[in-house]
């Protein structure tokens, strides 16, 4: 074998060195991208996990929505069909949790009708009740007979009837008293002769 001059060995020492130098940059390069690749594989896991909790917490949001809106719905029918102060802060308390606020409105709005609804039904109760106490004063008979007839509502037919009733019991026990009052009050076929 030959022997290497200065001029040789310094030149192979200086490609070897380039080439380990190249070699170690290739294996730093690589293991700087395969870095690269995991981080941007563990980012991307991350975000699809966030989105998957995202999309999970939407999904159960919209399920207690409908679930609320089914609750609103079913107190609101019997609310209408009977209507009364339970069951109005009932649907109240339901509108109250729904988070849509174009179904809030149309509800609360469905409640608005039923609290004047209840409003007459209570006033016309009272009428009653007051008529039935004074019976003879014929301005309490006209008051009740209005607020009874203020209920137009299909769904009071109900209570109008019953109301309808005891009126008309008061009303007949009126007109017998005043028949009865009126009789002791003429003055009998011989009190006419001697007069």
């Amino acid at each position: 074998m030959k022997k290497l001059t200065k001029k040789q060995m310094i030149t192979t020492g200086a490609i070897a060195i380039l080439a380990i130098g190249g070699v170690s940059v290739a294996a730093i390069n690589h293991s700087n991208t395969v870095h690269a690749q995991q981080v941007a594989k563990a980012k991307a896991h991350e975000a699809k996990i966030k989105a998957d909790k995202k999309e999970k917490a939407e999904q159960l949001a919209k399920e207690k929505e409908t679930a609320q809106q089914k609750q609103v719905v079913t107190l609101l029918a019997t609310a209408t069909a009977n209507p009364s102060d339970n069951s109005i802060k009932a649907v109240n308390d339901a509108i109250a949790k729904l988070t849509d606020q174009k179904e809030k409105t149309k509800d609360t709005n469905l409640v608005k009708g039923l609290n004047k609804r209840l409003a007459l039904i209570k006033k016309a109760q009272t009428a009653v009740k007051d008529y039935q106490a004074h019976a003879m004063d014929a301005n309490k008979q006209k008051a009740a007979q209005e607020a009874i007839n203020n209920l137009k509502d299909k769904n009071d037919e109900d209570v109008k009837s019953e109301l309808q009733n005891l009126f008309d019991e008061s009303n007949k026990q009126a007109q017998a008293a005043a028949k009865a009052s009126q009789a002791t009050n003429q003055p009998t076929p011989e009190e006419q002769e001697h007069s």
